[in-house]
């Protein structure tokens, strides 16, 4: 299941992680939400983001639409990296 994203390409769950709403957060993930590496990233799932590395070695890399990568949405939303 996916949603909204915002211009620069960050979904509506990524921005409720970066901006500290962990109950709309939590919503969408009982709702469905399969979190991509952004979304883990953002919420510090260090659980997914391995579980997608798994698949992908290279998946770190990626970029949103502005150029960020998933660390900078961890670092961003002030989570571990490690």
């Amino acid at each position: 299941m996916h949603y909204a994203r915002d211009t620069d390409g960050v979904s509506v769950y990524a921005l409720a992680c970066l901006k500290g709403q962990a109950k709309i957060a939590e919503e969408l993930v009982r709702r469905g939400l399969v979190l991509d590496i952004f979304e883990a990233a953002a919420s510090g799932n260090v659980a997914r983001v391995n579980e997608l590395a798994k698949d992908n070695a290279l998946i770190a890399r990626q970029r949103l639409p502005d150029g960020r990568t998933p660390l900078h949405l961890a670092a961003a939303a002030g989570r571990q990296t490690r």
